[in-house]
């Protein structure tokens, strides 16, 4: 194969099974996948901490008075808790510290960054992470509105290694039977990931704000307060919310789960794939009872045991029409970017009038995360993260009809939806939503092009991306 490129013409010729490039007479051998994967994880992991420094330090309000900084350097916690023994830290701030390591401690090991021994990566990941996050700390002595802890860093430290751990099982798994197996079930049919993720974002919503408790009164009473009667939740919540946000995701499990055991969905498979979603739907519910402020809702199971069949079912009869499977990339596209639509326009209140554009205009957040710095961390991480995994549907969407920039589209689509919030009352133009957006598309079409069969490379962008035709 013969590729020209604008310094230059190249070739690549394959040598003993091994793809080489020749540049001017040299031979170099094309980077292998798991170069390609540290490359990558070293690439997040430098983005990474430039999240962290930019979350830790924004709204960037630095000063070197030196009686501020002492005031500063006087209240840093040193111990969990003071000569009184009171407690002198808050159980979600440390759980939200624990999280923020995890990330740094994975990315540590996959890129290759703490050695190769168990032990060697579990003192490399402490020890950097300890070095990053002390420094981050110490730097907020400079900030007004930020007050150091060792007790951050500390819960940083044991987050990471808990991420090295993780990340270290990981790799090993890569090369078992189970790695495999699972590594050939995902590039076979990459549906799969659909289902786990819709069925995340459903565990993450339903459990917000994560405050477990297994205080007996605490699970009582949220079990008196539970929503037992039937279509009862229609009376006191946007009818179209509860429908897109439980009935549609269980739809898309349906269908994804569907296409996942192909022709075995229309005999027992849809059956089963309709139980099982049921079963998860009622323990989602159900598992509400050990979180404090959630009480379960029978509407929820309701919709996501209808939507789940509908999903299993219908769509299913639908794709052996076969029109279905010509216009599947369409199809996403408008499926997923008017999904995009509904959650960023919800509940469509609009207000056609100058004044309170005027008065929007005014409060457009421009700053980047800077909505997140007011708000508690579980809230920013959930928006964060449904802006991000909606835009990831959208990129992959885009990609599988054959676009090559899906990021750039997503943010074209996130500032024509921020630029119609300025005539709703509800909402609040961003521009963290509109770049989130973005991110997640950028990541969600990696992903397809990474774990899409082979034959989708060979065919063109209408080729399927699982077995039995999606």
């Amino acid at each position: 194969m013969i590729a020209r490129l604008a310094f230059g013409m190249s070739e690549s010729i394959a040598i003993a099974g091994k793809s080489v490039k020749v540049f001017k007479g040299h031979y170099t051998s094309a980077p292998s996948a798991p170069d390609r994967g540290r490359r990558l994880a070293r690439i997040l992991l430098l983005a990474y901490c430039v999240f962290v420094v930019y979350g830790s330090f924004f709204p960037f309000d630095f000063t070197t008075d030196p009686s501020v900084v002492r005031a500063h350097a006087s209240r840093i916690a040193l111990r969990p808790f003071d000569a009184n023994g009171m407690r002198a830290f808050s159980i979600p701030d440390v759980a939200s510290n624990l999280l923020l390591g995890v990330p740094a401690g994975l990315l540590l090991v996959a890129g290759g960054v703490v050695g190769r021994s168990f032990w060697a990566r579990m003192v490399g990941v402490a020890l950097l992470e300890a070095v990053f996050a002390s420094t981050v700390e110490a730097g907020q002595m400079f900030t007004p509105g930020r007050t150091a802890s060792a007790i951050d860093v500390v819960a940083q430290v044991v987050g990471a290694v808990v991420g090295a751990v993780a990340g270290h099982l990981l790799l090993r798994l890569r090369g078992q039977a189970l790695g495999r197996q699972i590594g050939v079930l995902v590039r076979r049919s990459p549906t799969v990931i659909v289902v786990a993720v819709i069925m995340l974002a459903l565990a993450a919503d339903s459990l917000y704000p994560y405050a477990v408790t297994l205080d007996v009164s605490t699970a009582w009473g949220n079990l008196k307060r539970a929503q037992w009667l039937p279509l009862g939740s229609f009376a006191r919540r946007f009818w179209g919310d509860l429908v897109v946000e439980r009935g549609l995701s269980y739809v898309a499990i349906g269908a994804a789960a569907r296409s996942v055991i192909g022709p075995l969905a229309s005999g027992w498979g849809a059956g089963w794939i309709w139980v099982l979603a049921t079963g998860f739907a009622l323990c989602l519910e159900l598992a509400k009872l050990l979180i404090v402020g959630r009480a379960p809702n029978i509407d929820y199971v309701i919709l996501g045991s209808a939507g789940a069949l509908l999903g299993a079912v219908v769509v299913g009869r639908l794709a052996r029409l076969g029109w279905e499977r010509a216009h599947a990339p369409v199809l996403l596209i408008l499926a997923t970017a008017s999904l995009l639509v509904y959650e960023e326009l919800t509940p469509f209140d609009v207000v056609f009038s100058l004044k309170t554009t005027q008065t929007k205009l005014s409060r457009i957040d421009w700053i980047p995360l800077g909505s997140y710095f007011y708000a508690s961390s579980q809230s920013a991480l959930f928006d964060l993260g449904k802006k991000i995994l909606l835009g990831g549907f959208f990129g992959a969407a885009l990609r599988a009809g054959g676009s090559r920039a899906p990021w750039v589209w997503a943010l074209g689509l996130g500032t024509i939806l921020e630029a119609a919030q300025l005539l709703q009352r509800s909402h609040v133009p961003s521009t963290t939503d509109a770049l989130s957006m973005a991110v997640g598309a950028a990541l969600g079409a990696a992903i397809l092009k990474r774990y899409r069969p082979g034959s989708a490379a060979v065919s063109g962008p209408m080729a399927t991306v699982s077995d039995f035709g999606h």
